[in-house]
């Protein structure tokens, strides 16, 4: 790096100090000479001298240098005395630079350290105009050839430049080179923004704010294959350049990325210390890291291929252990082994957590009065029968307090783990009413029952909380609305150390619905996920169309010190609700009739387009491709935001009108009728459960949210065996290559396919992907998924929802740039009905490749 400085220094051919400034109206012609090194700044600037805001935006004109190779440019500087025109030796500085018709950075991080080169844009030409928006911690610089300051690009962010500087000072660098020159800069201003300040439109890859990390790069060993992980919200398709310690880029690509882990291949690079630098090229935001490369011994750095055998699921088919209910009201998680659930140090909260989290907002007794951990679901929100003073704080409402305690030092005897609370906080009039800073009280205020006595951090020592809402502002129907959910949502978040799940607070608020443009694209390209028309959008009440991600997105509006966004409230967990019809939980092509045995309704849940016919389309949900459209979106939108989602995948249907169905009977006849509220009270199978829960783990997604009304008498819940076979099989551990491994297990090292996942009808001759979307239109298409391990391991799960999907299929993904593939044949497939063990149901299996 210090050779990359040195290069330019020679180019600038600096020597001595400025001696003049001279101004000229609007304008300022500079003249002079200096030097710039690694280790030493001896040049003069134009300063700002009044007080230096937290938040600015300061810009110049570029009119004319008298020697293009001459330095003319921005320095940011940590100074706090506004000087004079002097030499300003090791200051921490950031200059950027206007030379030989090419724009570069040099940064040094902080006082007395050395100065490198951290960007380099050829083709910046003057005369142009520079802008730097510069934040309390981060800096993004802009260029435009206009004069008037319109037409802005962004080519250079970095969210943490300034961290621990004292100031950020601006000043205008003196021409550098080696005799005096000349250089006229007009329109130098410096103007203090508020924090909805909108000068400089943008579209920034953090929601709104400059926020895109580049976190690692690392080469995966003895290949020629680098790993990245980067951060950010927006950025849907990136470049990358490896540069040299001159700024030579010699290696470039794109990537469309799934989430927040990329890779590239560098082959062709010999051993050294190289930088990365990662662009956004669907918003505003870019990165550099310095890595170290050694080339593969042998010089042998093609991927090689590699056919796993074909073989039967790695699991034991439990199923065959869980007989089909016969009665009402009840279902068999006793049926189910017992399992452990991994755990993981999370540094946020300060504690252990699951590395999958199953909660549920139903009681104990729901569950057939089981333990419910030692069967997966680690945390309920529904306590009953605590007693007062020992497993909680009294309600005293009603109750008395208890003797020589306070809620400040009482603790619950219930164990931290199983400590849970639900809130439904849905008075219209108090959140219309109430300013930002009591709602975020009445959330921090709202802790449970357990007591403070053994906080942890400050922070109650409950491990889970559910905030339900349900009056208008729950949409975020506009930026006041919005704002509110997200000082509700957090000031919750805040007080527990645990999660908070918030429920229908979904990153994407599309209502749970298929849309297209939760993806980044579609596959005719009409859609460039964030910025087409066709993106999901929110209404408020007024019809006003807004942009997506209200809750995400803002950082609060003027006057809002705490200036955060809900994104960076780690432990609030977004949700999204799965709910249906019961009718979409039927079989593809059951008839339905009426009592006097006229056929009714066709059961079609495939197609584009609805027919209630279902002659021309689907006349009910596809279950599961609903769920996999949710979830994959979902999830990979909070991984790129560098958060976890959850999903509140329902065994109930509950969005059924009342008397649906009421009426219709089975092809056999006998009448279909659960109760009053038709499909209100059905309940999906159990095959249908298992699948929508697998795929929820294949998604991504880090918790899966029970939610049930609370079945009336006469509901058949075999269902829920579909949701405690799901667990069961995340968290069961299986051997694999010689070891015990789980799904949960292996999750904190998974790199999720999602809709990349490729899949062959043809024995690879062709490949294709499916998204969710794409596995409702056609029913020839198996809905398959892949997660995988650097370190080879593969998990496949295939499923089919309505059985009559293919059967057969080949699968493969490339690991450490070598590819796998695998087939699934017709006789792999398991059932999920010990009465009929011929269907083929679903296909799971965990392979250790290397």
């Amino acid at each position: 790096m210090k050779n990359l400085i040195f290069v330019l220094l020679t180019l600038l051919f600096f020597k001595t100090p400025a001696q003049t400034i001279v101004k000229d109206n609007t304008n300022v012609v500079l003249q002079g000479s200096g030097t710039l090194s690694p280790n030493l700044d001896n040049v003069q600037f134009n300063r700002y001298k009044n007080n230096v805001p937290s938040n600015y935006f300061y810009s110049a004109y570029f009119k004319k240098v008298s020697d293009k190779k001459t330095g003319v440019g921005i320095s940011i500087r940590n100074e706090n005395a506004t000087g004079s025109n002097k030499q300003d030796g090791k200051l921490a500085a950031v200059h950027v630079l206007l030379v030989n018709d090419s724009l570069k950075i040099t940064f040094r991080n902080a006082n007395n350290s050395t100065a490198n080169i951290i960007y380099s844009q050829a083709k910046v030409t003057i005369p142009c105009t520079i802008k730097l928006d510069v934040t309390d911690v981060g800096l993004t610089v802009y260029y435009t050839k206009s004069a008037k300051a319109t037409g802005f690009k962004a080519l250079y962010t970095n969210n943490n430049i300034f961290q621990g500087w004292s100031t950020r000072r601006p000043n205008i660098i003196n021409p550098v080179a080696k005799i005096k020159q000349t250089a006229e800069v007009a329109n130098i201003a410096l103007v203090q923004k508020n924090l909805t300040d909108t000068t400089i439109p943008t579209n920034y890859c953090g929601c709104g704010t400059p926020d895109f990390k580049l976190e690692y790069v690392r080469q995966r060993t003895s290949t020629t294959v680098l790993d990245m992980s980067f951060r950010s919200c927006n950025a849907y398709s990136l470049k990358y350049d490896v540069l040299n310690s001159g700024g030579t880029v010699l290696k470039t690509g794109n990537i469309v990325p799934t989430s927040g882990y990329i890779s590239a291949d560098v082959s062709g690079l010999a051993t050294g210390t190289y930088n990365m630098r990662l662009t956004a090229q669907s918003c505003v935001g870019t990165d550099i890291l310095s890595f170290a490369y050694t080339a593969p011994s042998g010089g042998s750095t093609t991927p090689t291929d590699n056919t796993i055998p074909s073989s039967t699921s790695s699991y034991t088919n439990l199923w065959m252990n869980v007989p089909l209910e016969t009665d009402n009201d009840k279902f068999s998680p006793e049926l189910w082994p017992n399992v452990q659930v991994p755990q993981i140090y999370d540094s946020y909260l300060g504690r252990d957590i699951p590395t999958f989290f199953v909660s549920t907002e139903m009681p104990q007794s729901f569950f057939q009065n089981i333990d419910q951990q030692l069967k997966g679901i680690w945390t309920s929100n529904n306590q009953y029968n605590l007693e007062p003073c020992l497993d909680r704080w009294p309600n005293i409402a009603w109750e008395n307090g208890c003797p020589d305690k306070s809620f400040e030092t009482f603790v619950s005897r219930v164990p931290p783990t199983r400590r849970g609370f639900f809130q439904y906080p849905n008075s219209t009039e108090y959140y219309d009413t109430q300013p930002l800073i009591n709602i975020y009280n009445d959330g921090y205020s709202r802790v449970g029952n357990f007591g403070l006595g053994d906080q942890i951090n400050g922070r109650a020592n409950v491990f889970c909380s559910s905030l339900d809402v349900e009056i208008a502002q729950v949409t975020g129907g506009s930026d006041t609305d919005g704002h509110k959910m997200r000082a509700l949502s957090k000031g919750m978040s805040d007080r527990i150390a645990g999660f908070n799940i918030g429920i229908y607070l979904s990153p994407l608020f599309t209502y749970g619905n298929f849309n297209w443009a939760r993806y980044p694209t579609k596959p005719d390209g009409t859609y460039d996920y964030p910025k087409s028309t066709g993106n999901p959008m929110i209404l408020s009440a007024n019809g006003q169309s807004l942009a997506i991600n209200t809750l995400f997105g803002m950082s609060g509006p003027s006057g809002d010190q705490s200036n955060w966004h809900i994104k960076d409230t780690k432990n609030f967990l977004s949700c999204e609700a799965l709910e249906g019809k019961f009718e979409s939980g039927l079989d593809e092509n059951m008839q339905l009739f009426d009592a006097q045995g006229n056929l009714k309704h066709i059961v079609k849940h495939f197609g584009n387009q609805y027919d209630d016919s279902g002659a021309t389309g689907y006349n009910v949900q596809h279950v599961l491709a609903r769920a996999i459209h949710l979830t994959e979106t979902d999830a990979y939108f909070g991984e790129l935001q560098g958060r976890k989602v959850s999903s509140m995948f329902k065994c109930v249907q509950d969005a059924g009108g009342v008397g649906e169905l009421a009426g219709y009977v089975w092809s056999d006849h006998t009448l279909f009728n659960p109760d009053e509220k038709g499909s209100s009270r059905g309940y999906l199978p159990r095959h249908l459960m298992f699948e929508g829960g697998l795929n929820l783990f294949f998604s991504g997604v880090y918790n899966w949210h029970i939610w049930d009304l609370g079945p009336v008498p006469g509901s058949y819940m075999d269902g829920y065996n579909g949701v405690m076979g799901a667990i069961n099989y995340i968290f069961r551990k299986i051997n694999v290559g010689g070891q015990d491994v789980s799904l949960a297990s292996l999750r904190p090292n998974l790199k999720f396919q999602r809709w990349k996942t490729e899949v062959s009808y043809d024995n690879g001759a062709t490949w294709q992907t499916h998204n969710g979307i794409e596995l409702r239109e056609n029913a020839n298409r198996l809905p398959v998924r892949i997660a995988y391990t650097n370190d080879g391991y593969i998990c496949v799960l295939a499923c089919r929802p309505y059985l009559v999907e293919p059967q057969a299929c080949k699968w493969r993904v490339v690991i450490n740039g070598n590819t796998y593939s695998g087939n699934i044949t017709a006789s792999d497939w398991q059932s999920c009905y010990p009465n009929d063990t011929t269907r083929k149901d679903f296909y799971l299996t965990i392979i250790k490749a290397f």
